[in-house]
């Protein structure tokens, strides 16, 4: 029941039924005034008053499956940072205030360890990361990302005990084998970190170029372009995020290839929150052509002061 709660908090299905309540109670009392002026029949309040409530679980479904972007309507989960309104409206939200009224929800602790760390601010963000676990010690995205954040802060060690206990909140997640592959991979260890990325029950956006990183941090360079090849083959049969063809480009040092994959990821509306700190981007981050993609993604520039700063 918690679990659906949340989700219903993060696809604003919450704030969807407040906002169609409050809009329905001023047209409502709207309408009772127009009809006691003009003297309408009775019909028209009891139809105005039957088509609101036929309206909310229309809402209610409409805020579940889509989001507003500056594009359009768009299904749920798949607009970018750049054009989501969701996103960009949470960016702008005094998320501490959030927290202030409600501090027992782990939801905007979490979501605030997100934007901090992905601004490169990695010891506030597992600062409140620590808070969310705390609060739900058994939410598996949690703890997951828990292990990212200490991942992108260069804290592999501490990162792979994390993941590991993320694993076993939930074996099935795979993003919590992604990480741990991430963690063993910053240690050095090759091989025990292609076995936790070969262990996954599935790949989703974000991890399809692991397997690609590990490979030229490993220097089996042999591998790499067959692996990158099958990468590029998948996506021509299902969906493959172009940010992760970037990734993997990068990290074989194709540079131009792995912006010009970057562009196409903006284009298409792809997670791309990570990309000030994705470590596989590193060699990018003084390229003019990059710092315009980060700019249109909208990544907090806090980033910049961090990385370019040492």
């Amino acid at each position: 029941m918690m679990g659906f709660l949340r989700e219903l908090r993060e696809r604003n299905v919450d704030r969807a039924a407040l906002a169609y309540a409050g809009a329905g109670w001023l047209i409502a009392q709207g309408g009772q005034l127009l009809a006691d002026a003009y003297q309408w029949p009775g019909w028209v309040i009891r139809a105005l008053l039957a088509a609101l409530m036929l309206g909310f679980p229309l809402v209610l479904v409409l805020a579940w499956f889509f989001e507003w972007t500056l594009a359009g309507l768009v299904a749920d989960g798949t607009a970018a940072p750049v054009s989501s309104i969701r996103l960009r409206t949470r960016r702008k939200l005094d998320l501490a205030r959030a927290i202030a009224l409600d501090a027992r929800n782990a939801t905007p602790h979490y979501r605030l360890a997100l934007l901090r760390g992905f601004s490169g601010r990695f010891d506030e963000a597992l600062a409140e990361m620590q808070i969310a676990r705390e609060l739900e010690p058994l939410w598996a995205p949690a703890a997951a990302n828990h292990a990212w954040l200490l991942v992108l802060a260069g804290r592999y060690a501490e990162a792979e005990a994390e993941a590991r206990r993320a694993i076993e909140i939930d074996p099935d997640f795979a993003h919590s084998r992604s990480v741990l592959g991430r963690a063993l991979l910053g240690q050095g260890r090759y091989d025990e970190a292609l076995e936790a990325f070969r262990s996954r029950k599935g790949r989703g956006p974000g991890s399809f170029a692991d397997v690609v990183v590990m490979l030229v941090s490993a220097g089996r360079l042999d591998e790499v372009r067959q692996e990158l090849d099958g990468v590029l083959a998948l996506s021509r049969q299902r969906y493959v995020s172009a940010y992760d063809i970037a990734v993997g480009h990068a990290a074989l040092g194709d540079e131009r290839s792995a912006l010009d994959w970057l562009d196409r990821s903006v284009e298409q509306r792809g997670t791309m929150q990570s990309i000030g700190v994705e470590p596989a981007l590193a060699a990018l981050r003084t390229d003019p052509r990059f710092k315009a993609i980060v700019k249109r993604v909208g990544v907090p520039d806090t980033v910049w002061s961090v990385h370019e700063g040492g």
